[in-house]
């Protein structure tokens, strides 16, 4: 039987092993995602939140932020959620970003 390509024992098994998988490939959504409850624990991603025109919701370490980042100016109505490395995570919680 030329031309049909040699298969494995061991792709045949994994091939085996994960089609009960392959039901559920077609069913995944993304989940809605609300623009106005993003919070941000580095600086990086705040930048490119800001440089999209989005403002996030929640920012750590704010007063850094502003001392350190001059561009793009973050908005005084961003609520502060700790450090970046220690945010309060019982106001994350409340914040159900």
């Amino acid at each position: 039987m030329s031309g049909l390509p040699l298969i494995s024992r061991r792709r045949l098994l994994t091939a085996m092993a994960l089609s009960p998988l392959l039901w559920q490939m077609n069913t995944a959504h993304a989940a809605a995602i609300d623009p106005n409850r993003i919070v941000a624990l580095e600086w990086l991603p705040v930048e490119l939140l800001l440089a999209l025109g989005i403002v996030p919701y929640g920012v750590a370490d704010t007063i850094n932020y502003r001392l350190w980042v001059s561009e793009p100016p973050l908005p005084d109505s961003v609520i502060d959620v700790g450090l970046r490395t220690e945010p309060n995570l019982e106001l994350l919680t409340e914040m159900k970003p």
